[in-house]
């Protein structure tokens, strides 16, 4: 179960600014909002929310718990192109996962297979342990965003599990933004996630926080640098 969601989180992570959307399923409707931001505070997001055909990035990733605990990692995003799943026409992006714990071990070893609408939302999610993630409201992914901009999704798994999730883009000065997401579930864990970009869209730092992860009690602190 904990497996389950960090892969799904992770995919948050490697998404980058607007990842949240591949947290699981799509489905057509939508529940954001748009406030007018300030002259000048439009942000691309760039490759990291594209469904072009051959894009692609790396996140690499290393993090500490207050157990003492390390970690280091990758994560993996490409775009497969246009398929047709469940009879329909989606675009399609993969994604492979790996999180290490020192003196632990690999947590993590995971691929995903994001499926996404014609209007950019995202359809589905197949993870390779067979749990396929769907969306009970979703938002498109989108190719800009604005100081100002929120809303939320919920997201329903094959295993039982849901998690709900909001988020919210700050100013956060010298023409940057923050994407804050704040994710949580039926699984006792939940998560906040920091995504600063500047105005070309350029992933200046990416942090995650993870409550009662990898064990209850424990909160660990994920980073991640676009390569």
């Amino acid at each position: 179960m904990r497996r389950n969601l960090i892969n799904s989180m992770m995919g948050l992570l490697v998404a980058g600014v607007f990842g949240l959307a591949g947290c699981g399923g799509g489905g057509d409707s939508s529940t954001s909002n748009t406030i007018p931001a300030p002259a000048g505070k439009t942000f691309s997001t760039g490759k990291y929310a594209s469904l072009t055909s051959g894009d692609s990035y790396t996140v690499t990733i290393t993090g500490t718990d207050t157990s003492g605990g390390t970690y280091s990692g990758s994560s993996q995003t490409s775009v497969v192109g246009t398929t047709t799943f469940d009879g329909r026409s989606v675009t399609q992006r993969n994604g492979v996962i790996t999180l290490t714990k020192t003196g632990v071990g690999v947590l993590l070893n995971s691929t995903t297979q994001s499926y996404y609408n014609a209007d950019r939302t995202l359809y589905k999610i197949v993870f390779s342990n067979g749990v396929v993630a769907t969306a009970t409201n979703a938002f498109p992914l989108p190719t800009t965003i604005q100081i100002g901009s929120f809303g939320g999704q919920s997201l329903s798994y094959s295993n039982g599990n849901t998690l709900s999730q909001t988020w919210q883009i700050i100013d956060t000065g010298n023409n940057t933004a923050t994407a804050k997401i704040t994710s949580t579930g039926n699984y006792g864990i939940s998560e906040v996630d920091s995504i600063t970009v500047d105005t070309a869209g350029t992933i200046l730092g990416m942090t995650q926080v993870i409550y009662n992860f990898p064990s209850p009690g424990v909160t660990t602190t994920l980073h991640g640098t676009v390569n």
